[in-house]
């Protein structure tokens, strides 16, 4: 399976029709920088990630805190505010 799908290609490895995965981005179901990415700009075809949508399938949704990145790390926010917290505190 590949790691990245257009709506058409994951409309065929799903029960979804391309509508029906158009209407899940409309009301935030898949989120845009967790379930798809739009790497060529806001007017470019969503791409998405298939590591988060069968998470997304099987319950195992990613935290909203926490960010996946392309190369299979997952950055968590609150470490990273937690690490900018520390340096301001260390500058002043």
């Amino acid at each position: 399976m590949r790691a990245y799908l257009y709506i058409d290609q994951l409309v065929e490895v799903t029960p979804w029709s391309a509508s029906a995965i158009r209407t899940m981005i409309a009301r935030g179901t898949f989120r845009q920088g967790v379930h798809y990415f739009k790497p060529h700009g806001p007017g470019g075809r969503p791409i998405f990630s298939w590591q988060a949508i069968v998470k997304y399938i099987e319950g195992l949704e990613v935290a909203e805190e926490e960010i996946p990145f392309a190369n299979g790390r997952v950055v968590k926010l609150d470490e990273i505010a937690k690490e900018a917290q520390r340096l301001l505190r260390r500058g002043t």
